[in-house]
């Protein structure tokens, strides 16, 4: 029977990498917002469809034509002036060739398009779509006032509302099951599981090709989304020169499953401290040490170059409770029941 700690930090696991999906796409829409230095009114339009309806027809009804008038010049520079005049016909022409030949919203969902008038201000592109349980829909009178509507936004920036939502929602849950993890961690029969590890077995596991990660419960404070780590002075802090020698050896692709305990937390008042673990180097100082996170860091840059997936380090907020005496525990993926 699966241990209980073992059964929650599967669906954390889950809803966690399901998040981070769900925020990759929301931070390629915010990249390619930000690519436009000086954006003008209508350079990037949000256009959200509904189930029920083919996208044709929607995209039909909101289209610039309803909007900036009707016929051959609709959308024109005369209608609005200057070149953003222009920017409705574009991008509804590049929303209606993204959709071409796509399937209709399922049901209980809404789908978002996320589309904008490039740099040059010649073309437009589709940069993102999402679908979104409809429950997140929250429509609000625009802004922008009449030459624009609620399904298909026109502004100077996308409508991130619903995907932001949506997201903190997710989050909210991850946050749930955090707790629940921790709580049946503290339970006795949790407490002697051998397949719980310290921070030593990170880097096995980020040096591991098949390894996709695991959650790390420390005793430190994690940051809300959208940075969802703890500061890194929390965190334990590795030899540099340990470190580059366990970067050199995983990068030649021929060592993998590389073990690296971090530098033992001792009292500040002990002067003559070496920050090596295995006291060999000796002319660096507490500050030249290296963090978690930037091992991780270098790990995954190096697991990119050997066409290895990204190992994923997700926090846990494990203060307050009994197992914080303990620092860290590591619960490596791969132990967790499918």
């Amino acid at each position: 029977m699966t241990s209980d700690h073992l059964s929650i930090g599967s669906e954390l696991w889950r809803r966690l990498k399901f998040f981070n999906q769900i925020n990759a796409v929301r931070k390629s829409i915010i990249d390619s917002q930000e690519e436009i230095p000086k954006p003008e009114f209508y350079q990037f339009v949000t256009f959200t469809a509904k189930h029920g309806r083919p996208l044709s027809e929607q995209i039909a009804e909101n289209a610039a034509g309803h909007r900036f008038g009707h016929g051959p010049n609709a959308g024109a520079r005369s209608a609005m002036g200057g070149k953003s005049g222009k920017f409705p016909k574009m991008t509804d022409d590049a929303i209606r060739k993204w959709t071409a030949g796509k399937e209709q919203v399922p049901e209980g969902h809404i789908r978002q398009y996320f589309c904008r008038v490039e740099k040059m201000r010649t073309s437009a592109s589709v940069v993102a779509e999402i679908e979104i349980p409809d429950v997140f829909w929250k429509p609000k009178v625009s802004r922008a006032g009449q030459k624009t509507n609620m399904e298909m936004r026109r502004d100077k920036k996308f409508w991130t509302h619903e995907i932001d939502t949506y997201l903190h929602s997710i989050y909210s849950e991850c946050q749930d099951l955090s707790i629940n993890l921790t709580k049946s961690l503290e339970e006795a029969s949790s407490k002697d599981d051998a397949r719980l590890h310290g921070a030593e077995k990170i880097s096995e596991s980020a040096t591991d090709r098949r390894s996709e990660g695991g959650l790390l419960l420390v005793n430190a404070k994690i940051e809300s989304w959208p940075k969802n780590t703890p500061d890194e002075g929390d965190l334990p802090i590795f030899c540099p020169f340990c470190t580059e020698e366990l970067l050199d050896a995983f990068s030649s692709g021929q060592i993998e499953r590389i073990p690296f305990p971090p530098l033992p937390t001792i009292p500040t008042a002990f002067t003559n401290r070496l920050f090596c673990t295995e006291n060999r180097h000796k002319n660096h100082k507490e500050q030249d040490c290296i963090s978690l996170i930037e091992l991780c860091r270098r790990i995954n840059l190096i697991r990119s170059d050997l066409g290895y997936k990204k190992h994923n380090v997700e926090f846990v907020d494990a203060t307050g409770t009994a197992i914080s005496e303990s620092g860290i525990i590591w619960i490596d993926s791969r132990i967790l029941p499918r």
